[in-house]
């Protein structure tokens, strides 16, 4: 091709889920499912309108701090990714960075009794996280991951484990 996938454009399906969800008076989340993606994708197929990368939005997983595939939504996630590749795509997938949906609390940061934020310098949550994330890239055939900081938590004095705050909790997380 005369173009390399990482020269195209990125199709990323938050726009789609919110504009069908929002007038229905829906959470965009729960569209993000791969029915609709490859709805969407075959409508740009279509309309030979190119893609390079494809982002799975909010909310493919289980629970957003598990990394765990939702099978509802997704009952052949490394099928579809496969399929993207065949087309010489790209496929990431959105993850809410520090999220502790799903999370046991023995790998968060509590503040007043309530589980804030994944402890990200605790070499427990990079345990638990380590074969998750090696799981999609591996097997499930993962590009890479669209990091969203939305939620993450800003407040002052949290007990966090080491020094893992600001950059270096980003650095960590990555």
């Amino acid at each position: 091709t005369l173009f390399r996938s990482h020269h195209l454009p990125i199709f990323c399906g938050w726009a789609e889920q919110t504009v069908e969800s929002v007038p229905k008076g829906e959470a965009p989340n729960k569209l993000a499912t791969q029915a609709n993606y490859e709805k969407w994708l075959a409508i740009l197929n279509d309309r030979n309108l190119p893609v390079g990368t494809v982002v799975i939005d909010d909310k493919w997983q289980q629970a957003y701090g598990t990394f765990e595939v939702d099978q509802k939504k997704w009952p052949d996630l490394k099928g579809f990714v496969a399929a993207q590749h065949a087309r010489g795509r790209h496929v990431l997938l959105w993850i809410p960075v520090a999220q502790t949906d799903g999370l046991p609390p023995s790998l968060c940061v509590t503040a007043q009794g309530k589980c804030v934020t994944a402890d990200a310098g605790s070499p427990a949550y990079e345990a638990y996280l380590r074969p998750r994330i090696r799981h999609l890239v591996q097997d499930i055939g993962i590009d890479g991951f669209k990091e969203d900081w939305v939620g993450a938590p800003a407040a002052p004095g949290l007990p966090l484990t080491g020094p893992a705050t600001g950059i270096e909790f980003v650095r960590r997380f990555q």
